[in-house]
């Protein structure tokens, strides 16, 4: 067929240029209305996967155990290159001084608990 052909509103084999199928365009295949609406087909899978194929495809899903490494100065368990939680040292030397957060807490919490009974909170000195 020429192009004459194609100019008149029609496809290649025959078919018009405006799918009748559903609104769907010819190149989305074919499609139909179900109850007033668009419907099309779907895919069937042509073979079950068996358990054992299944269990063996998702073998490498599996969670591994998180490595530890240990505090060189206070023993504790923490993540590798990351600083201990415990005592606030990485590589041997303080990265986070804890034990002045603790305190300032500390001072902090006595504060509020006593604005909350109604006292005049008592003088800790912090760094």
């Amino acid at each position: 067929m020429d192009d004459v052909d194609r100019a008149g509103g029609s496809l290649p084999d025959g078919r018009p240029d405006e799918c009748t199928c559903g609104g769907l365009p010819p190149s989305q295949g074919f499609a139909f209305l179900y109850k007033g609406a668009i419907v099309a087909p779907i895919m069937v899978v042509r073979m079950r996967h068996t358990r054992g194929h299944t269990r063996n495809r998702r073998s490498h899903h599996g969670l591994e155990a998180v490595a530890l490494a240990t505090c060189s100065n206070c023993g504790s368990q923490h993540r590798p290159h990351h600083m201990c939680l415990n005592c606030g040292f990485y590589k041997g030397r303080v990265v986070i001084d804890l034990l002045a957060k603790k305190k300032a807490r500390e001072a902090r919490m006595e504060a509020k608990r006593a604005a909350i009974r109604g006292e005049e909170p008592t003088a800790v000195e912090t760094k």
